[in-house]
């Protein structure tokens, strides 16, 4: 894989292909398929405008309330759910321009057909300590969008992708690389922070796991077993509810548990809202 200069005034080092390489672990198959360009911040923009996150500020006022209630019956706790996702929704304000990019399509205005990946070294080399860490760790996050191969439709399918897709990215690196990593991440968008989520409760082979379900969008068919599971009690798979919330570490499992049932019933987005708002909560 070779990664080719479009139109940006850094060159990456030689052999920063192979180091990239030399990490990437279930990557492999897509690294060897999906080409790489550099791209200046103009190129970058049109590519992939700036978009708009959440100004953690305005989080903070929400979550110092307490979200959710346990003695909430089910319609309740649906209507606190929803009400806090519109409140969240309103802390959307603060403009972040991307550092890369995975474009499924390729982009026309550069007469590029193939799913590729941008990347604006001009927006890791200003400031960076240690910029070739950061560029690998970039590559790798837009690897595991690669991986995916899907677009997210809205803000908590945004949140759940672009904070796993870092937390993969994170544990491809060791030592002290983790330390300039961590504190590039805390400079980012707080979605892309909700990786601490992940982090904080799961090892490698775990969010392995949750990324295939979510790749193959059997997420959501994974949460129907073990809600099945749940309510049957069938010896053979209590394992999968225990599994469930030794991933999970949810807040508060009333509302989980009363959110995941509504699944059976088409309501899915109920879960996707509920597990962005747990998301978001880890990174206040």
């Amino acid at each position: 894989m070779k990664i080719k200069n479009i139109d940006s005034k850094i060159n990456i080092k030689r052999g920063i292909e192979r180091k990239i390489a030399g990490r990437i672990t279930f990557l492999g198959n897509v690294y060897s398929k999906i080409p790489f360009y550099l791209v200046n911040e103009n190129t970058m923009d049109r590519i992939s405008p700036p978009e708009k996150s959440y100004d953690e500020e305005c989080l903070k006022k929400i979550f110092k309330e307490r979200i959710y209630e346990t003695e909430y019956d089910e319609k309740e706790a649906i209507e606190y759910l929803e009400r806090t996702w519109e409140r969240i929704k309103e802390c959307s304000k603060k403009v972040y321009p991307k550092v890369g990019v995975y474009c499924k399509d390729g982009v026309s205005f550069l007469n590029i057909n193939e799913s590729s990946i941008f990347i604006c070294p001009e927006r890791i080399y200003d400031k960076k300590s240690e910029p070739d860490i950061i560029f690998q760790k970039v590559a790798i996050h837009e690897l595991v969008h690669a991986y995916i191969n899907r677009n997210y439709i809205n803000d908590f399918e945004k949140i759940i992708e672009e904070s796993l897709a870092n937390a993969i990215a994170f544990l491809h690196f060791n030592g002290d690389e983790k330390e300039e990593i961590i504190e590039f991440i805390n400079g980012q968008p707080a979605e892309y922070k909700g990786c601490y989520y992940w982090l904080k409760y799961n090892e490698f082979p775990d969010l392995y796991f949750i990324l295939s379900s979510w790749k193959k969008n059997k997420f959501l068919t994974y949460l129907r077993a073990i809600n099945y599971s749940y309510d049957w009690l069938p010896p053979y798979r209590w394992w999968l509810w225990d599994l469930f919330a030794w991933v999970f570490q949810f807040k508060d499992w009333d509302v989980a548990y009363k959110i995941i049932r509504l699944i059976k019933q088409g309501k899915t987005d109920l879960f996707l809202k509920f597990l962005s708002i747990e998301i978001l909560r880890e990174v206040i």
